[in-house]
């Protein structure tokens, strides 16, 4: 379930069905290494993602907030 709240209204909550992202992951990489589909994660994205995981582990380990380039 999502809850969210939009410019300071009421909260709103949104149900989705159960699904297995890892299944979903593996469909997506074989759509697009078969040519059928974009993969739907840019490596911008990716780069992006692996970036932020370092400053997290960074920052666990040093105790400071670490800033995240780009």
């Amino acid at each position: 379930m999502t809850r969210a709240k939009h410019g300071g209204g009421i909260a709103e909550a949104t149900e989705y069905p159960a699904m297995s992202m890892v299944r979903a992951n593996a469909e997506a990489f074989a759509d697009a290494v078969a040519g059928r589909a974009p993969y739907p994660v840019t490596y911008q994205e990716m780069i992006a993602t692996i970036a932020a995981f370092e400053a997290i582990s960074k920052s666990a380990e040093s105790g400071q907030i670490v800033s995240v380039a780009g």
